[in-house]
Order: structure tokens, then C-alpha cells, then sequence
């Protein structure tokens, strides 16, 4: 992953180097030096959410148009296929496919296979479902999970639901339920949204249970006056995956610090989710291999790292990394950004630059995330500033170029949630569009 290795001794010229990765950014090479080690990721997503969509694979997915007989509007499906695959189709997607997407942010460990439907039309008055949906923040939405049901019901001669149960855990991977009723943009009315679901009853058909699913306006894929905005289609998937929301839901709770500043495909940009995964995101899915830093003794070691969104290079630093709990604990990563790529379209940020992120990814007694972005005590995660004084983004700043760690800035002092100082000093030497080069030291 990581392309060249230098340790720095006690004298500036005492110094060797070896490669510890091909292009291949989840090589299973071994590090030749002992002081940078490869972590198998073995413990993805599905071990705390095993009801989860394989984030791996051919993944075949079921997209089902609604179509309410009140309504007077109607499902356009070319726009439809167009944001999920531009395949066959007159529009193109202002941005990227959620195909697309997926398989690029995935470096070709991911590949979307979507089966479209004919429109279906819900056997029940609009009114009846709306009324059913009591919406909290579980998204325990009844209507929609109805609907859901009777899809099924009636799709049932036309498909064999096992063919949508990828990993053969026995739920239905993913299905995607779009409506063409009016998006409620005012909140007012959380049904007519876009959220994730699942179905918490033991319904079976061809032998899989009814697993997650997704529940959006069409309206979505016209947002911000674009022909085809798949943004929050984008986003939601990730939901599927089993990633939470990286933004506050209320900023009047939860942890005053921390968070991702609206820079990333999970958090919320003035109402729009922006760019590509992170590294967190992305080794939790299981398509990159961070590389743990393992110095003592106030040793120094000079990385190159290849951009993310290219190669999928992630360095972790930790006082006590536990290599049996894998990415289910408190660390700090370090990732090369750079504004080309799935970032070309929104560039959450402007320019290249190193960022650094603060990961409190413990678990509870029963295996789930102990924190989040919203409602907890610290933050799931959070970009650490470089300004002095400073150490996290707050919540209520916006990320800006500033917040990147460029030459002649050096990460001196970060702490952990329990206040114990982080016993690395991080130091960016150089940048260029291939590649970043950092100097790390332990203290």
C-alpha cells in the first residue's frame, strides 16, 4: 500500500529503505520493515451488522418504481436507470452513476448488478401508508415497510429472491424502493424522505429473509436543478452497507467537538452529501488495508503515500493498537487527499493535502458502535485541525483547505478522548499530485 519505507535513526544520514506494497492497494504483501504493520481487516461491517449488504462482490440489487394512484405524477425510468446505471439510457448523471461509483470507490471490489422492475402501485389509498408511518430516528417507517412487503408478494413469480442474497446469509441484499410522490423538502412530513429501512419480521420468500431497503423520491435524482443528481442515492447505499451518518443530527446535543466539517459522502453539506468515502469508511468495507505504525524509542520514518481516492493508501497511528480488535477501537488515520477522481465533481475540499482523522470506533456489551456523530459523548469521527490550540473541526465550522496538513505544518500534540496525548508528531515533507511524503515521530 504504502510505496516507500525510511527509517531515520539517531544521525539525519543513517537511513534505509525498502517497498512494502504493489499497486494493489489490499496486497497481502508483508512489510519488510517491523515497524509498519498490515492489518488484515478481516472483522468488516458485517460483524456488527450481519444483517448488513455485502460491501464485496457481484452484488445483485432489486430497483422497484412506486407509483401511488392518487398521485398525477408518474415514475420517469429512464431517469431511474440512469442514476443507478448509465447503462442503455439518453441522460447523463451530473456526477457519477451509484454503478459507478461504487466500483471506483471500491477500487473493483464492489460491482452493482441492478434488476429493474415494472412501476408498482401499492394496494392501499396513499393516506393508509402515510398514516402507518410514525417516523423516529430508527426509521421504523410502517408504511414503507408494507409497501416493502408487498413488493415482494408481487414480484414473487418473476424473481427468485435468493438470486439477491449475494453472500448467502439468508436476507435479501438490497432493494430499492423509489416513489414518484412529491419529496417533502420541508421536513415536515418524514415519509415522503429518502431513509434506510429494514424489516424486523421473519417473512421469508424463496428461502431469504427480507433484509434492508431503501425508501426515496425521485425527486432526489432532479435536486439542485441537475438532470441526474445521485447524491443521496449514493449516500443512502452506503446505509445498506451498514455506515451512519457522519454529520449532527442536533447540534444543541451530543459531543460540542469533532465531526468531518460536511467533507464527506456520509455527513450533510447544506442539506447534500459531498464527495467520496473516507479511509475509515472504506477500510470498514473492507477495500483497503491501513498500515500501522508501530515505532519506540523515539524513532522517525518517512512514508509515501498514494492518493486515496487512486490507491487506497491509509496509515493508522496508535499508542496501543490492539491488531485482535481490528478497527473496532480509538486511533487516529492518515490519509493523502486529493481533489481529482470521485472529489473532481464537489471537491469538498480544493487543493491536495494530508488528512488526518480521529476514530472512536469502540464497541458496546452487545457488539454495536459505541459512539456516533450525533448523540454520544465524543464523536465516531472527526478531522483533527491543523490550527494550534484547535485540535478537532468543530461542528459548526465548515471544512475549508485550511483544515489539510500541507508542508512546513507538522501535527505536534492530538489527544485521545481520555485526554492522553497521541505519542506520534506528524510531519508533511512534500506533495505532489502522485504522492505524498510525511515524516512520523514517536515522541
Amino acid at each position: 500500500m504504502l510505496s516507500t519505507l525510511v527509517l531515520v535513526g539517531c544521525s539525519p544520514t543513517s537511513s534505509s529503505s525498502a517497498p512494502i506494497s504493489s499497486d494493489n492497494p489490499t496486497s497481502s504483501e508483508t512489510p519488510i520493515e517491523e515497524d509498519v504493520k498490515l492489518l488484515d481487516v478481516t472483522k468488516t461491517l458485517k460483524y456488527i451488522n450481519p444483517k448488513a449488504c455485502p460491501s464485496r462482490g457481484k452484488v445483485k440489487a432489486l430497483v422497484v418504481p412506486i407509483h401511488f394512484n392518487e398521485d398525477t405524477t408518474s415514475p420517469n425510468l429512464d431517469l431511474i436507470k440512469s442514476a443507478f446505471n448509465n447503462s442503455s439510457t439518453t441522460i447523463n448523471p451530473d456526477w457519477t452513476s451509484l454503478k459507478d461509483f461504487y466500483k471506483t470507490s471500491s477500487y473493483s471490489k464492489l460491482d452493482f448488478d441492478f434488476e429493474f422492475t415494472s412501476t408498482f402501485t401499492p394496494s392501499k389509498p396513499l393516506s393508509y401508508y402515510n398514516d402507518k408511518s410514525n417516523f423516529n430516528d430508527d426509521y421504523f417507517t410502517d408504511g414503507s415497510r408494507g409497501i416493502y412487503k408487498e413488493v415482494l408478494e408481487h414480484f414473487d413469480n418473476q424473481y427468485n429472491y435468493s438470486d439477491f442474497d449475494s453472500d448467502k446469509d439468508g436476507y435479501i441484499d438490497a432493494i430499492y424502493l423509489i416513489y414518484d410522490h412529491k419529496v417533502d423538502y420541508t421536513y415536515k412530513n418524514m415519509f415522503w424522505w429518502a431513509y434506510t429501512s429494514w424489516y424486523e419480521k421473519e417473512d421469508t420468500f424463496d428461502n431469504v429473509k427480507l433484509g434492508n431497503f431503501i425508501w426515496m423520491g425521485q425527486d432526489f435524482f432532479t435536486k439542485d436543478n441537475q438532470k441526474c443528481n445521485t447524491h443521496t442515492l449514493i449516500h443512502e447505499t452506503a446505509h445498506l452497507f451498514g455506515i451512519d451518518d457522519y454529520y449532527d443530527y442536533d447540534l444543541n446535543k451530543g459531543a460540542i467537538k469533532g465531526g468531518l466539517g460536511g467533507a464527506d459522502i456520509m455527513d450533510n453539506f447544506k442539506g447534500t452529501p459531498l464527495g467520496d468515502h473516507n479511509s475509515y469508511s472504506k477500510s470498514l468495507l473492507g477495500w483497503t488495508r491501513p498500515q500501522v505504525v508501530t515505532l519506540k524509542d523515539k524513532k522517525s520514518i518517512d512514508l509515501t503515500l498514494k492518493p486515496l481516492q487512486k490507491e487506497g493508501d491509509v496509515i493508522i497511528l496508535s499508542n496501543e493498537f490492539d491488531f485482535n480488535k481490528e478497527l473496532y477501537q480509538e486511533y487516529f488515520m492518515v490519509e493523502y487527499y486529493t481533489p481529482n477522481n470521485l472529489q473532481e465533481f464537489d471537491k469538498p475540499f480544493t487543493t491536495s493535502g494530508i488528512r488526518v482523522l480521529h476514530v472512536s470506533s469502540q464497541l458496546t456489551s452487545n457488539n454495536k458502535l459505541k459512539y456516533d456523530n450525533s448523540r454520544t459523548t465524543f464523536k465516531l469521527i472527526s478531522q483533527i485541525n491543523t490550527s494550534a490550540g484547535d485540535t478537532y473541526i468543530n461542528s459548526s465550522i465548515v471544512h475549508d483547505d485550511s483544515t489539510l496538513f500541507t508542508p512546513n505544518k507538522k501535527l505536534e500534540y492530538v489527544e485521545y478522548n481520555n485526554q492522553k496525548s497521541l505519542n506520534y508528531t506528524l510531519e508533511v515533507l512534500s506533495l505532489n499530485e502522485n504522492e505524498a511524503k510525511v515524516r512520523i515521530t514517536h515522541k
